[in-house]
């Protein structure tokens, strides 16, 4: 029996198109998404205007401080 490989869509190694480095960046960062509260999120949007930074920034601040305490802890 043939495979049926008309529909199948081939493997790129990594990002980025056909050629050499093309394609976005790679940032460092791994994207995640979960759930919050809207207050939560809320609270976290005014105050990282306040601070001047992004809300993606603060968070990552909040989340080391609480997780250093709790390993030192």
């Amino acid at each position: 029996m043939k495979k049926n490989t008309k529909n199948q869509i081939p493997e790129k190694p990594g990002r980025g198109g056909k050629r050499p480095g093309a394609g976005r960046p790679m940032t460092g960062h791994v994207r995640a998404n979960y759930s919050l509260p809207p207050d939560l999120v809320d609270g976290l949007r005014q105050a990282a205007e306040a601070d001047g930074t992004t809300a993606s920034a603060l968070l990552a601040e909040f989340l080391r401080e609480g997780l250093s305490r709790r390993s030192a802890g």
